[in-house]
């Protein structure tokens, strides 16, 4: 008998076992040909969370499960790690879920796969999950015990026995679903007190943030509530209400706070006239999808921008955004370091990064963290700044910018393209996020950095 929710979760997590540590994120593939109503739509809600619990505690379910195995080491078909870490999650961390219902549906999922005959090792290890959350207790708090799991609601589900490691990096790294070299990192730049707050923020989940710095127009609609940054809203409506918001009026659009922050540096230095980027050319290297170069039109409507992204998906919605801005041009990479060779007064270099201000949003980001994604993203960066410096026109200026919190990806490269790249670093800075599980939408900001490079 096939399960409409928790089937499609489980072949999803059965892909991620496969894959580790990547993973494409996007909605479980669901059952097709459905009349659709309220049932479909507690399937799908039910899948997602369960997706949505086992990509973002991923590392904290495989240290509790383990635990619970004959041999914690073996290597298990990807099969049995979804059934397990599936069915750890919804026993751990989700609400009102049956156990029973649990198992029985973990169980004969396994038996109809290549992996029958694990089915009995799946029932007796989520038998043993079923026992601890049983004779568990809730907690207002998480105060970081080795029994505690700590909750996205902010408080934690204390079990009757230590599932996490005794050593305080190894301890937080489990618990929050963090690989111990991120912590490791974290506690080395920010203190162990700095690791856990970021490690304990990255549980929060974040709310719908919207840029409304230039908005022309009422805002007072339903939905639109207040954030504690007065150029930002938290969207509170459902899905249909944001997209009929968005597309009646082009003068607000999703945009975290921390996200906007390079912009507005640009903006209020150009107002203190440190910059001069009036009528000038400005360059977005990075654009992806637009919600910089949407930033950059508005904020300088005198001057020329140009948008450019490597990924011809990407430049196609880039194409998309740009077309309500008269003073935007949307080009390809070699096209743009041809046409704006010498030209340009700035560049804003968004340039991809390890996301570790941001992994609240993408949970998936925190898995490849490791010291060989960050020296490859080091080199990207650095290819990347080298493209802008050949854009800057005489006293142009570079604006890096990261969604990341590594000193390698930060203040190293700013530093390094001081030294390389004949720049002059004239300000710098590092936002933390903010916002805790179960804490006010209204405080809720991602992290990240921005660095001003003036060509010399």
């Amino acid at each position: 008998m096939t399960d409409p929710a928790r089937d499609p979760a489980f072949a999803r997590l059965a892909a991620f076992a496969r894959t580790y540590p990547e993973f494409e994120p996007g909605p479980p593939d669901g059952p097709r040909g459905g009349a659709g109503g309220e049932g479909d739509a507690r399937d799908a809600a039910l899948s997602h969370a369960i997706v949505d619990a086992g990509v973002s505690r991923w590392l904290t379910l495989r240290c509790v499960v383990r635990g619970l195995l004959d041999r914690p080491g073996q290597e298990l078909p990807p099969e049995v790690r979804a059934a397990l870490i599936g069915g750890a999650a919804q026993m751990l961390l989700l609400d009102r879920v049956p156990p029973y219902a649990v198992i029985n549906h973990a169980v004969g999922w396994v038996k109809a796969g290549p992996a029958s005959g694990a089915s009995g090792m799946v029932n007796a290890v989520l038998r043993k999950v079923a026992g601890m959350v049983e004779r568990s207790r809730r907690a207002e708090a998480w105060s970081g015990g080795a029994d505690e799991v700590p909750l996205e609601s902010g408080g934690a589900l204390v079990l009757p026995t230590a599932v996490f490691p005794e050593r305080p990096v190894e301890r937080l790294a489990a618990a929050t679903g963090h690989p111990a070299w991120a912590v490791m990192s974290w506690t080395g730049a920010f203190g162990e007190a700095g690791a856990a707050r970021i490690a304990w923020h990255n549980l929060a989940r974040p709310p719908v943030v919207l840029n409304v710095a230039h908005a022309v127009g009422s805002l007072e609609h339903p939905g639109l509530d207040p954030h504690d940054d007065a150029d930002h809203r938290v969207w509170s409506g459902d899905r249909a209400g944001l997209g009929a918001l968005l597309g009646s009026r082009g003068d607000v659009w999703v945009q975290d706070a921390g996200s906007s922050r390079a912009v507005r540096a640009m903006a209020g230095l150009a107002a203190r006239g440190v910059l001069e980027l009036g009528g000038g050319l400005i360059v977005d290297l990075c654009a992806g999808r637009g919600t910089k170069t949407r930033q950059l039109a508005r904020s300088f409507p005198g001057a020329e921008v140009v948008a450019c992204d490597p990924d011809v998906g990407r430049r196609g919605d880039l194409a998309e955004t740009a077309r309500g801005y008269a003073n935007v041009r949307v080009m390809g990479m070699g096209e743009a370091e041809r046409a704006c060779a010498g030209r340009a007064r700035a560049v804003l270099a968004d340039v991809p990064c390890s996301n570790t201000g941001t992994l609240a949003r993408r949970v998936e980001a925190k898995h490849r963290l490791g010291p060989t994604q960050e020296a490859r993203l080091v080199e990207v960066q650095r290819g990347i700044m080298s493209a802008a410096r050949a854009m800057l026109g005489p006293g142009g200026v570079l604006v890096y910018s990261t969604c990341s919190l590594e000193r390698a990806e930060d203040q190293k490269q700013a530093a390094w393209a001081a030294e390389r790249l004949g720049l002059v670093l004239a300000c710098e800075e590092l936002t933390m996020p903010e916002g805790v599980p179960g804490g006010p939408a209204r405080a809720y900001r991602d992290g990240s950095y921005w660095a001003v490079l003036r060509a010399v």
